[in-house]
């Protein structure tokens, strides 16, 4: 309701959007549009971050189960802890030090968590009304680029594994199949979080069934 609301800065801030829409699309090139579009979505999650986060988190944390969630963090858990704690000793602490690193683990997976839920839902506010337009301009930014990069790809899909740098114990037998079956269905989905959680999800399992034959 945060979003929608007539009376909160985040919904007068939406309604305003919506309206000056077809004008930012008149005046702009494509990447001044994209830009400005981020800029209010970021400046939108930020406020909502330092004015709703007390109120969102309770929300969040009884989605959230961090134990029974695939981390995938490319660095340990104590190069995470490490780098955490440092910089809140270069900000003048804040008690980070005290948790261990499973709590901390958990507390920056939280944060993390509820900020793309907040990212998400302000996309399901601004950009679902309009997608099809925003879907557009993107279009029109990027038709060369892509042109140039489906020729890359084309030049790159027949090279074998161990030419991407995957280490021999994480070849996967069937050329990731799975992954590449399910992230056919990313299409299907409008949104850019939907699109980038979809992506993860379903490339961390196959790499995760991966890693699962490998031990064995």
């Amino acid at each position: 309701w945060i979003l929608l609301s007539s009376e909160t800065e985040e919904g007068k801030a939406r309604a305003a959007f919506l309206k000056r829409f077809s004008a930012l699309e008149k005046n702009c090139d494509p990447a001044t549009a994209l830009k400005k579009i981020r800029n209010l979505m970021t400046s939108t999650k930020r406020y909502m971050k330092e004015n709703h986060a007390e109120n969102l988190k309770p929300l969040v944390e009884n989605l959230f189960v961090s134990k029974r969630r695939v981390r995938a963090v490319a660095a340990s858990a104590d190069t995470v802890r490490h780098a955490s704690v440092a910089a809140a000793g270069a900000a003048g602490g804040n008690g980070l030090s005290a948790l261990s690193t499973e709590e901390l683990m958990d507390m920056l997976d939280q944060d993390a968590y509820l900020m793309s839920n907040v990212e998400l839902a302000l996309q399901r506010a601004f950009l679902a009304p309009r997608i099809d337009r925003v879907l557009a301009i993107v279009e029109r930014l990027s038709k060369d680029t892509d042109s140039m990069l489906e020729q890359r790809i084309s030049a790159l899909k027949y090279h074998p594994q161990e030419f991407f740098g995957i280490p021999s114990h994480l070849l996967s037998p069937n050329k990731w199949s799975a992954a590449v079956y399910e992230l056919k269905f990313i299409s299907k989905m409008t949104l850019p979080s939907q699109k980038a959680q979809s992506a993860c999800a379903h490339s961390a399992c196959d790499l995760q069934r991966t890693r699962v034959r490998s031990q064995r």
